[in-house]
């Protein structure tokens, strides 16, 4: 398969697979967590797994009040 430069796009959109993609990575962070607290995960630990801190992942994340 060869690499395409998407940059050369006239329009300046990506090709749809590559949206997806992005999608798909956007979304990522908020399913990994929803699986954690889901598995009984406390905040400082969901935190610890996105490099942050218990209070910024709940700011970000929280939903639930747990």
């Amino acid at each position: 398969m060869q690499a395409r430069d998407v940059t050369d796009d006239a329009d300046g959109y990506l090709p749809d697979d590559l949206l997806v993609l992005r999608e798909l990575l956007e979304r990522l962070p908020a399913a990994v967590v929803g699986e954690l607290r889901a598995q009984g995960a406390s905040w400082a630990e969901v935190g610890a797994v996105l490099r942050t801190s218990k209070q910024a992942a709940h700011e970000r994340y929280g939903r639930d009040g747990r």
